[in-house]
């Protein structure tokens, strides 16, 4: 029910952003008992490939860091992205707390040098990559090449293939992408180009963004090549929450 809520005090506060906020999650208000609706945000699409963008420098909020619970799962998962990042006492005791993995997450990506991450790629069907494969991308040229890569049809890299890149190694080379191909590429890069910035307009001149920060919030990138389709989704605001009086993000 945040999402609901986040989504209608967007809409009683500014109805210019409104068509930038998902209807993802919402009640019903002519039924007696609440409930949530889920909508499909690919409904229109045939074949779509995704992409979800986690935003902002930090993906936790203050409440999150004073949380001791022993969490041997995201140790696990600390150990498989990087085995070489859990302390001695980490590796003693098997586990660690969710401030720690969410601290180690964010600065392994490029949420701390850019603002932003790249968090899941998937297409249709079964197709989709392993968080493990694009995790550490930090960088911006990485990040490109990530973008590059996502918009159909997509150029799939395994986890092996980035690690002998980022060494200099040579890895099995992909195929190259056609004239063709690229201008297809263009054209949806443009598409999403021209959502996102309607977007920025919208959250520039909205009250209610700039009075609500939106921790752990997603931009969802839908694209498909035939036809050319593209669109740009505003999504997760369990984490929204209003900015402390007297403070207004610009």
């Amino acid at each position: 029910a945040v999402e609901s809520k986040v989504r209608d005090l967007a809409a009683s506060q500014d109805t210019k952003v409104l068509s930038q906020v998902t209807d993802s999650m919402s009640l019903d208000p002519s039924l007696t008992e609440t409930y949530i609706r889920l909508d499909n945000l690919l409904a229109h699409f045939r074949q779509p490939f995704v992409m979800d963008i986690k935003m902002g420098v930090r993906s936790f909020v203050e409440a999150e860091c004073s949380s001791k619970k022993p969490r041997p799962d995201l140790f696990e998962r600390m150990r498989q992205l990087d085995p070489d990042e859990p302390t001695e006492q980490e590796k003693a005791d098997g586990h660690i707390t969710k401030h720690r993995w969410m601290t180690f997450r964010d600065k392994l990506s490029s949420s701390y040098t850019l603002g932003f991450r790249v968090d899941g790629i998937a297409g249709p069907g079964d197709m989709k990559l392993r968080q493990k494969d694009f995790a550490s991308v930090r960088h911006r040229d990485e990040v490109v090449r990530e973008l590059q890569d996502f918009l159909p049809p997509p150029r799939w890299r395994s986890a092996e293939q980035r690690r002998l890149e980022a060494l200099g190694e040579e890895a099995v080379p992909l195929p190259a992408e056609s004239m063709e191909v690229l201008q297809e590429k263009l054209l949806l890069a443009m598409r999403i180009r021209e959502k996102l910035q309607a977007l920025k307009v919208a959250c520039e001149s909205s009250k209610f963004f700039r009075s609500h920060e939106f921790i752990g919030a997603s931009l969802l990138l839908a694209a498909e090549a035939s036809p050319a389709k593209a669109e740009v989704f505003l999504i997760d605001f369990a984490k929204t929450a209003p900015v402390p009086e007297g403070i207004s993000i610009d």
